[in-house]
């Protein structure tokens, strides 16, 4: 009995020893980023290429638009092979602009990403070498929210902003 009891105290001391010599910093990894000028000029430029699309979408729209309603108005007066070519090409209208706005948005989608990864993975090996230097084993993302406290003590986005060059 006794060499149970030692075992689960040796067991437990060696646990909360472990523990106790766990480090763990914390960093806002989206404010981050977002503190990159790099990101801010990505950011701008994608802002320009959505905007330009959906001018695109609008145009196609009212075009949509214009020709729905005149074919509404005039449609009683067709003949039934013009009715008919007049739906197939609404119709037509419709699935180009559903294939545009899915193109689009899968360039957007694809810019972004050439864009940002390399912002993002830029700061993941600053954030690891910091992390390395200073001795923590962790280090977590203040946007989780899954904390009910935090030390400001441990924060290490200054670190990280001073390694990368933000001076801000």
């Amino acid at each position: 009995m006794k060499k149970i009891y030692f075992s689960t105290l040796l067991l437990i001391s060696a646990t909360y020893f472990s523990i106790a010599q766990t480090k763990t910093a914390h960093l806002n990894y989206k404010q981050l980023v977002e503190s990159l000028p790099a990101y801010k000029q990505a950011q701008d430029s994608l802002v320009k290429i959505t905007n330009s699309y959906e001018a695109e979408l609008k145009h196609i729209q009212e075009e949509y638009k214009i020709k729905t309603e005149a074919f509404a108005k005039d449609s009683m007066q067709m003949q039934a092979l013009i009715k008919d070519q007049k739906r197939k090409e609404i119709k037509l209208m419709e699935d180009n602009y559903v294939s545009f706005r899915e193109n689009a948005q899968k360039d957007i989608d694809a810019k972004r990403e050439i864009m940002i990864d390399p912002l993002v993975n830029k700061i993941r090996e600053v954030i690891i070498a910091v992390a390395k230097e200073k001795g923590y084993s962790y280090v977590m993302d203040d946007n989780t929210q899954g904390y009910i406290y935090m030390s400001d003590v441990d924060n290490i986005a200054d670190a990280v902003k001073k390694k990368l060059g933000i001076t801000k």
